[in-house]
């Protein structure tokens, strides 16, 4: 459940983005595509679209929101806090995945300096959202990341 107050930061109010979003995951020898690197590079290339890209020794994953609803490989959902959060304020994602946890829909977070995204499989998206505002989340307009 969100804290009472205040209500009306941004760190309290959800968006459900437009475009699905898809994860890939490579092994930690493997080449970064370079469709990837050049959205992060030149930002015309992203059109204005998601992507995260981590490496660590056991893997590298991205993330990447869809140029398209129709893409078939794009199989998740996003939630996006609205931010941006201080880092001072605590347990708010926390109190995201526990009403999504006890109503088994999965999640794959991706955090930024701004503020968290919440992927959730699209075909638990609305269910997501009824969740959350249930309990007490607000939701503000569709909207792009």
């Amino acid at each position: 459940m969100p804290p009472p107050e205040p209500a009306e930061s941004p760190e309290y109010r959800l968006r459900l983005l437009d475009r699905p979003f898809k994860v890939d995951q490579l092994e930690p020898h493997e080449s970064i595509p370079e469709e990837y690197i050049r959205m992060l590079t030149d930002p015309a290339s992203a059109g204005g679209r998601f992507i995260s890209l981590t490496r660590t020794d056991e893997e590298i994953s991205i993330v990447v929101e869809s140029a398209s609803t129709q893409d078939n490989k794009a199989t998740w959902s996003c939630i996006k806090i609205a931010g941006p959060m201080d880092f001072g304020v605590l347990g708010v994602f926390c109190n995201i995945a526990t009403p999504l946890k006890a109503a088994d829909i999965p999640i794959f977070a991706v955090s930024t300096w701004n503020t968290d995204y919440i992927l959730v499989p699209k075909d638990s998206a609305a269910r997501a959202v009824e969740t959350l505002t249930q309990d007490g989340w607000r939701f503000v307009e569709t909207s792009h990341p």
